[in-house]
């Protein structure tokens, strides 16, 4: 089985350090993302194991 072409971009790419980009993009950018999130995990109607996976 050989891999996806996706995988290797994925390992040669830097981590994106969202944490350290967050509070420099602005108080906007920081609560949208924090809404997200919050959203995903507990705003929804998904099974416990599909939101995981996500």
């Amino acid at each position: 089985m050989t891999q996806a072409p996706y995988a290797t971009v994925l390992e040669e790419c830097r981590p994106l350090n969202l944490y350290r980009m967050l509070p420099r993009a602005g108080p906007g950018a920081a609560t949208g993302f924090l809404k997200l999130g919050g959203a995903v995990l507990r705003e929804n109607a998904w099974d416990s194991r599909l939101r995981e996976l996500v």
